[in-house]
């Protein structure tokens, strides 16, 4: 058993962590989660329940980059055994808090009661060894779960109680569905193939009863072989998809003020109304503008004459 790289595969070494806030209902501790791949082959992965009560989300995922941050510098120097060095080694936090306090080399009171041990990921991420950088890796998961969520709505009446039951049709569609940034479907990012749709595995059809499995399984090892540089331009095309996005937007951004009597919408993060939950409307209102506060704030009166800030 053994893991196997192809002669001109991306050899890389990245890290991923996250945590959860006082997960044990007993202790009160958080636990931790790192997985660590090198290329495109995970090689080590650790879920630990944390020693030390952490006070906020931020100093969990601070700890658990600390813990990471461990693991990746004792595989750094297992790998110079073998005369592969790394810089820069990206660390990928989902807790843009933990990452500030991690790069930030000045020790604050909001940090002094973490213990000592765990600080020395700042000695580690800081312009004098230049060993590993930090990434937010949120925004994808956030972009990921936004569009879940459009299509469960999508497929959902007013009673908003069987999500759960069409969760399995919107993953299939989310996956199998060829997305417009890049030109491709992740399903055959992932196995370099196209998916069969679900009914032609239990009703026979031409694709399923004509096929020869010898060329087939031969067709499907040049696909892999291929998937490498297929993702490649998956990516390029996906960079310049956001680059001609960028542009576009950027053209039309400008300057929006309101004026007392204007009526506007709010997100319903932004207000106090009653939460709805994710399937719920993204935007609330409509709000009467009272009083220009300055720097973009506003003081609000909703439909019922309640003044909001």
């Amino acid at each position: 058993m053994g893991l196997w790289y192809q002669k001109d595969s991306v050899f890389e070494l990245t890290a991923f962590s996250d945590a959860d806030h006082v997960g044990c209902i007993d202790t009160h501790n958080s636990t931790s989660g790192e997985i660590q791949f090198l290329g495109d082959k995970l090689i080590s992965w650790m879920s630990k329940k944390h020693d030390c009560t952490t006070m906020s989300l931020a100093e969990a995922e601070y700890v658990t980059l600390s813990i990471s941050c461990a693991q990746v510098m004792w595989m750094r120097i297992q790998l110079q055994d073998y005369s592969f060095n790394y810089n820069k080694i990206p660390l990928y936090c989902d807790s843009q808090s933990a990452i500030t306090i991690s790069c930030n080399p000045v020790q604050h009171f909001r940090t002094k009661h973490i213990h000592t041990r765990y600080h020395f990921i700042k000695v580690s991420v800081s312009c004098q060894t230049n060993w590993y950088e930090m990434f937010d890796s949120s925004r994808t998961g956030e972009r990921a779960n936004k569009s879940l969520g459009e299509g469960i709505k999508a497929r959902l009446d007013e009673r908003r109680k069987d999500w759960i039951k069409e969760l399995p049709h919107v993953l299939w569609a989310h996956c199998t569905m060829i997305k417009s940034i890049n030109g491709d479907m992740p399903f055959s990012l992932t196995y370099g193939t196209k998916a069969v749709i679900p009914a032609e595995i239990g009703m026979p059809t031409i694709r399923t009863e004509e096929v020869d499995i010898v060329q087939n399984d031969e067709a499907l090892e040049i696909n892999l072989d291929l998937l490498e540089e297929r993702r490649e331009q998956a990516a390029i095309r996906e960079a310049k998809s956001k680059e001609k996005m960028e542009k576009y937007y950027s053209s039309k951004v400008h300057n929006t003020s309101f004026k007392p009597g204007d009526l506007m919408y709010r997100r319903k993060e932004a207000n106090y109304a009653k939460e709805s939950g994710k399937l719920g409307p993204k935007r609330e209102g409509p709000y009467e503008v009272m009083e220009a506060l300055g720097n973009g704030a506003y003081k609000l009166r909703d439909c019922n004459g309640n003044l909001l800030l």
